[in-house]
């Protein structure tokens, strides 16, 4: 049985996600999983699938990203607000979270501000590295071949599709001018920073800083991953996921509830 689509209507505002489908006790840590720029939940999957018979997993698309609506680009913060709202409608009170590339920003903007509902965190390959531009198209050049050489990279292109080139420029000149680690020093949760060492986007310098300014923070790297270990390494991704996460649960989260 794999993941079950869910779509969920909150303010106005429709947000897709997958559920993972495998038969946990509701007291099992609930991971949900936040894509990065341009790509949505379909490239979250494999780690899902790898996740999912250990740990309660959901995977939603981000405002304008995938199957959730479009609306008008507002940054970061705004997605870590309707990220807070699409919980709420799920009655979720509390969550690890795990992002890869953006999405790590954009849990750095939600736990910060939401500690309450955060029970951990898990940075891969974090954005927010200042770097020419000429470095930053060079890096999501390489990522975006080693993404789309893989059996998964049909979803990258719908992805692509599906976010527009508008928003994509939007994304990229935010990941540039707003990195996001003046935020760090608040979030005071279990934080796990993962790196591949063939990781042509960030370096290992940043993601060092990223872990040191994290009040709980730890830095560990993958020998041969790349930027989305979540997408081509998840099974060993999972495997430091998992241990982490399990450790670092203080209490079980409130079950989701009914989706509008």
């Amino acid at each position: 049985m794999g993941p079950a689509p869910l779509r969920v209507v909150r303010g106005g505002r429709p947000m897709h996600a997958w559920l993972g489908t495998a038969p946990l006790p509701p007291d099992r840590p609930l991971v949900v999983l936040v894509h990065g720029a341009v790509v949505s939940s379909r490239y979250m999957m494999p780690l899902l699938h790898a996740l999912d018979p250990h740990v309660r997993v959901l995977a939603p698309d981000l405002p304008g990203h995938g199957r959730s609506r479009r609306l008008p680009f507002r940054g970061m913060h705004a997605q870590a607000d309707a990220l807070l709202d699409w919980l709420d409608a799920l009655e979720v009170e509390r969550a690890a979270f795990v992002g890869n590339s953006y999405g790590c920003q954009v849990i750095a903007s939600f736990a910060a501000r939401h500690p309450d509902r955060t029970s951990c965190v898990v940075l891969q390959g974090p954005t927010g590295e200042r770097r020419s531009l000429a470095r930053l198209l060079f890096g999501l050049g390489m990522d975006s071949l080693q993404k789309v050489f893989t059996r998964h990279g049909l979803n990258v292109l719908l992805d692509l599709r599906d976010c527009g080139l508008r928003r994509a420029w939007a994304l990229a000149r935010e990941m540039r001018r707003r990195p996001g680690d003046d935020l760090l020093p608040f979030v005071d949760r279990p934080a796990l920073v993962v790196r591949g060492t063939r990781d042509w986007y960030v370096t290992r310098a940043w993601c060092e800083h990223v872990a040191r300014l994290l009040p709980r923070g730890r830095h560990v790297e993958i020998p041969g991953g790349d930027h989305t270990l979540n997408f081509t390494r998840p099974a060993r991704l999972a495997s430091l996921i998992l241990p982490f996460v399990l450790g670092a649960t203080t209490r079980a989260p409130t079950p989701v509830g009914a989706a509008a």
